[in-house]
């Protein structure tokens, strides 16, 4: 058995990558048996290589990267950001995870890295699962997060965008953009207690 990830792009439907269970490795042939279905369904421009996707990144995370970065000392930026290099690329798959999260309880931003390409899913905690966050989304906090290219929460979700993770740089600029969200939204400061959790599939 195999999941096979298809993207559209450019209007066309393409071949982005074939996995066994719990995302282990294929043998290439099975993986290229796969292609040539894939190929063969759907034509020999679906199997042309596809240049990973980017995240955006919006002028409002820039701004939040910069607060994290120059309002909190450097260790701790550094214990966040060891936190997400720890998890990058060691998900599994869809439901078996790696994840960070950082708690200043009741309130939260937390990083799942992704399988399918080298980016964390951030979220930020929403009014849908902390009722007291509905008392921090000021007009002013509404714009801050809109800024930051967080999609607005649905029913049973929270704040959520895509930030790149192909560097231990990247992870970096997670940390301190993590730290920029809680002292702007949560009222986080430097010198004041953050619980850190880390989880990593066996």
């Amino acid at each position: 058995p195999a999941t096979v990830q298809l993207l559209r792009r450019d209007g066309l439907w393409r071949f982005s990558e074939a996995k066994g269970v719990a995302n282990a490795a294929l043998a290439d042939s099975t993986r290229e048996s796969i292609r040539s279905v894939v190929g063969g369904a759907l034509g020999p421009a679906s199997l042309a290589a596809l240049a990973p996707e980017v995240p955006t990144i919006a002028p409002g995370m820039v701004a939040a990267t910069e607060v994290g970065r120059t309002r909190f000392s450097d260790a701790e930026r550094f214990r966040i950001a060891d936190g997400l290099r720890r998890i990058r690329g060691r998900s599994r798959a869809a439901d078996d995870g790696a994840f960070c999260i950082v708690e200043k309880a009741p309130f939260f931003v937390q990083f799942l890295s992704r399988v399918t390409a080298p980016t964390f899913l951030s979220e930020v905690s929403s009014h849908h699962y902390q009722p007291t966050v509905a008392d921090r989304l000021t007009e002013r906090t509404i714009d801050f997060l809109s800024g930051c290219g967080f999609d607005w929460p649905r029913p049973g979700t929270n704040f959520r965008n895509d930030l790149p993770a192909s560097s231990d740089e990247d992870c970096a600029a997670a940390a301190d953009f993590a730290l920029g969200i809680l002292f702007a939204v949560f009222g986080h400061r430097s010198g004041r207690s953050l619980e850190l959790k880390v989880h990593i599939p066996a």
